[in-house]
């Protein structure tokens, strides 16, 4: 659930990048429960008081004005120098513009920090504006467009969370836009098995990150999948690691690499 201490950071934040020609778009955790607020079927795999936006900036002189005028409306600075704090919430705000980028990176002036940007030009590009009061909507990055992230964000840094949201939505994903594309594709056999309702999730998915994914991007998710080449990858291993189940790990194992199996033919379709 998305909180008024929440929405308050998040309208701030909004109408400073704003004030500088620039759109905030979420593109974390939180992207699910943005997403509930009219679709309930998209609640999010966790609650979080961690909020992930990306934020347009022509410049690093520029996000530093961005961030010194969120300190002035009561944002704290974290150790890192994308991460706020607003009361309880804690925020991270990537900058992304074609001048800070390059080779699709860009490298925090103070301390160095390499992160990967693909993935955040689909985010804005398919981004869907959310209603969350009278007075405010924001854009947010689509379920497709955030396993994208996920996947890119797992390369860069080796989460368990990353797989485990990726997993979450593989099972649940249920759009109204979703539906009649998860009916049609039953019966479909990928591996020579014939697809189940509960694995269509997963395809339409693979389908809809392929329609949006860019050429640089594309490669980045085809080398995450040909590490999971067997139920026993590395991927999986880390994802049973982090659901901590006790019962039948073998079975789950099996349904696990199922998943990315079925994704990576709809993908690669």
């Amino acid at each position: 659930m998305i909180t008024a201490t929440a929405i308050k950071a998040l309208q701030i934040v909004s109408v400073t990048v704003s004030q500088f020609g620039g759109k905030l778009i979420l593109i974390g955790a939180a992207v699910p429960h943005i997403l509930a607020v009219s679709d309930r079927s998209q609640l999010g795999s966790r609650t979080t008081r961690d909020i992930d936006g990306a934020v347009e900036a022509k410049s690093w002189e520029q996000f530093q004005q961005i961030r010194d005028q969120l300190i002035s409306q009561g944002f704290r600075q974290g150790v890192a120098p994308h991460n706020f704090t607003f009361n309880e919430i804690e925020i991270d705000l990537i900058p992304f513009g074609s001048d800070l980028i390059k080779d699709d990176q860009i490298i925090w002036p103070e301390t160095k920090m390499v992160m990967s940007t693909l993935g955040l030009q689909e985010a804005f590009e398919y981004a869907v504006i959310k209603q969350l009061t009278a007075d405010f909507s924001i854009s947010a990055v689509t379920i497709p467009g955030l396993i994208l992230l996920k996947i890119i964000c797992y390369m860069d840094r080796q989460r368990a969370r990353d797989l485990q949201d990726i997993i979450y939505h593989f099972e649940h994903y249920d759009s109204e836009e979703s539906r009649d594309q998860r009916f049609n594709v039953i019966e479909l056999a990928i591996d020579e098995v014939e697809l189940k309702y509960e694995e269509t999730g997963a395809y339409v998915l693979g389908s809809e990150v392929a329609r949006i994914v860019k050429a640089n991007s594309r490669v980045a998710v085809n080398r995450f999948l040909e590490i999971i080449s067997n139920e026993y990858a590395s991927v999986i291993s880390q994802i049973l690691q982090q659901e901590g189940r006790i019962a039948d790990p073998d079975e789950r194992r099996r349904t696990l690499y199922r998943l990315f199996r079925v994704f990576a033919a709809a993908f690669a379709a």
